[in-house]
């Protein structure tokens, strides 16, 4: 089996670089286009995202009050229900792009992080019309935003920024507290953000110091108490020296979709009532270096290469919770924060440090966790299925399979250091195909369009993808190349928030419904096809659709699938979506809403649906085309590409 490469074979960030922002440094785009593609693909690798949803705002240009997008990450109640351990809150992303000329140093950060600042407390009335309905919406957040609620401003760059300009964030984030609250912070994102998190590639080497009282278990671990505030040094300088905190968890806890601000409840009241007695509360964190040193002393150890393999909850939550008390800015008292003050400093963590090589890091950080309830969606890239699909696409298709940010740019721009290595023909992200399979073959549209953590592994869809019945084939490569068809045909036909169809802005994951459902019926009609029909079948239907010479048969099936759809979502058709009784009565006539209920496609949800495909599906069995041989119906001219060879 074709293996990708790896170790021995790592690009260089000048490499990844240099490909990734080949696509933005086309010569047809002006300036303005470079910069809002430039952080579109920036932020959507970023935070594990796409642009087709409503809760993303391209908003550049004149009158943009200083945001170039903004990006609603919503909480995910699914993740909340599988763990114990934390509450996720819903969190502002308001990006300023700073790519080429539009960067200028920390005069630049500063007054248009200034001009971000004056607009969230303005009324809006200088901005254009999609930046004062942001507003509106930033506004209304804010006033019944909780505690785990955030607002974000981040600096999207080509490369890291320095150390002057990192102050110049830090100063920002004090002045945007003081005037807009506490859920207020300041990030920084650049192309080193992404390439670090590549399995292949060594984040730049660093030393953090902690200061603490350990002892020297055995060779290579020690084990000690952490003060609060020593902890929350030692976060903060790491921080400022790498410009991502989330680095610190990256290493081999890979978060597929980007940064999450969970917040855990017990950890913060702890933190907020009684921080002396925290370390009485908590399990402790588990720290990994590739070497430390201590002070002939013993209070400071000075970590290289740190990475928190266990404990995410417990740092995040502490650096939460001091950096909004101790850097909120002000110059007069406050004597209930002082007594706090003076709590906090008595409180401490248990930590462990752990000098380790790769070989361990991996074992290390699931047996640490392996009581508490880290997600396997944080060890994605290390799943060993994601791993044999990619390595079966990349053998038996030639087709890149992506399971890690930023892998698809690396991998071009390793192609082009080794020109006589392996070519893919396509590249595509394991996770879209797991949607697209999940929104056909299991007939879950509404959650594919509007939920992530059950297509993740021990994700309640994705166990049904993948634990099929005796009667099915287990699930593989062959069922992601099929939803890979499915979704190339999606791309052709065009769906997003700014093509030209109004019924096709939110329906990309209707069609991947609808087209499967159509051929679920055509396979069920054709006697040549033994039932049951099962996810299997639909597979091999979709594959044999897809062959060369089926392309006419492939056309008219996905020709009757996009015709429903665009019917269904026209407004005035008698069986539009915009007739339903659950599209008034429940979801208030929000159409985003309607779309992404759990429910949509069923019976009790849209029955007009249901009629609809009803309806085409008898239209598909009924019309004839006599263009073709023997005066065929649709269902039977796609049935002949179906039964060729049987």
């Amino acid at each position: 089996m074709t293996t990708i490469e790896k170790a021995d074979d790592k690009i260089s960030y000048e490499q990844f670089q240099h490909e990734w922002l080949t696509e933005i440094e086309s010569d047809t785009l002006s300036p303005l286009a470079k910069g809002r593609r430039f952080a579109t693909k920036l932020i959507t690798q970023w935070l594990g995202i796409t642009t087709h949803d409503d809760d993303f705002f391209v908003c550049d240009g004149p009158g943009d009050g200083g945001i170039d997008i903004a990006y609603l990450q919503r909480a995910d109640s699914d993740i909340d229900a599988q763990s114990d351990d934390g509450v996720e809150g819903d969190t502002w992303y308001l990006i300023q792009s700073k790519y080429g000329t539009a960067f200028a140093g920390s005069d630049t950060l500063w007054s248009e992080g200034k001009k971000v600042i004056d607009t969230l407390k303005s009324n809006g009335l200088h901005l254009s019309t999609d930046s004062q309905q942001l507003l509106h919406k930033l506004k209304q957040f804010q006033q019944q935003a909780s505690e785990s609620d955030r607002i974000i401003l981040v600096f999207a760059t080509s490369d890291p920024l320095s150390k002057k300009d990192r102050e110049t964030i830090g100063d920002l984030k004090l002045i945007g507290r003081k005037q807009l609250g506490s859920n207020f912070d300041v990030e920084e994102v650049s192309l080193k953000t992404i390439w670090e998190a590549l399995e292949d590639n060594e984040l730049v080497k660093l030393t953090v110091d902690v200061d603490g009282q350990f002892v020297e278990q055995s060779s290579g671990l020690l084990v000690g108490t952490v003060s609060l505030i020593h902890l929350f040094d030692f976060l903060k300088s790491y921080q400022f020296q790498t410009g991502n905190l989330d680095q610190l968890y990256e290493k081999n806890v890979r978060q597929f979709l980007g940064n999450r601000r969970k917040i855990n409840k017990g950890i913060a009241a702890t933190l907020s009532k009684n921080p002396e007695k925290f370390g009485l509360y908590n399990n402790g964190i588990t720290i990994v270096v590739s070497n430390y040193s201590r002070t002939p002393e013993n209070q400071t150890v000075k970590m290289n290469d740190p990475y928190v393999v266990n404990g995410c909850q417990t740092t995040r939550t502490i650096w939460q919770i001091l950096d909004s008390k101790l850097n909120a800015g002000g110059t007069g008292s406050d004597d209930k924060l002082e007594r706090w003050k003076e709590s906090v400093s008595r409180g401490g963590v248990v930590t462990k440090i752990v000098r380790s090589d790769e070989a361990e890091i991996q074992n290390i950080t699931r047996f640490t966790n392996s009581q508490n309830s880290v997600r396997e969606q944080d060890f994605i890239a290390l799943n060993s299925s994601f791993q044999n699909w990619a390595a079966a696409m990349a053998e038996d298709y030639k087709i890149y399979l992506e399971i890690q940010r930023g892998g698809i740019d690396a991998r071009k721009a390793y192609e082009k250091q080794h020109p006589n290595q392996i070519t893919y023909s396509d590249y595509v992200n394991a996770f879209d195909l797991i949607k697209v399979y999940g929104a056909g073959w299991l007939s879950v549209p509404g959650p594919a369009f509007s939920k992530n953590a059950p297509f993740l592994p021990k994700g309640s869809i994705f166990e049904r993808i993948t634990n099929r019945t005796e009667t099915d084939l287990p699930f593989g490569a062959r069922d992601l190349y099929a939803a890979y068809k499915i979704k190339c045909e999606a791309d052709r036909i065009g769906f997003g928030r700014r093509v030209e169809h109004l019924s096709r802005r939110q329906t990309r994951f209707l069609f991947y419904h609808v087209i499967i459902q159509m051929l679920r019926n055509v396979l069920m009609l054709t006697p040549e096809i033994e039932p049951p029909v099962v996810e299997c079948t639909l597979t091999d239907a979709v594959i044999k659709l897809t062959f060369p010479g089926a392309e006419k048969h492939f056309q008219i099936l996905s020709n009757a699938a996009i015709a429903l759809v665009d019917q269904y979502l026209t407004v005035g058709s008698p069986n539009s979506a915009h007739n339903e009784k659950s599209f008034s009565e429940i979801h208030n006539g929000d159409l985003n809403a309607f779309l992404k209920s759990e429910h949509l496609g069923t019976e009790s949800h849209s029955p007009l649906f249901v009629q609809l495909l009803t309806m085409h599906n008898q239209g598909f069995a009924g019309i004839p085309m006599p263009m073709y041989e023997g005066n065929p119906t649709q269902r039977e001219f796609v049935a002949q590409a179906l039964t060729k060879g049987d």
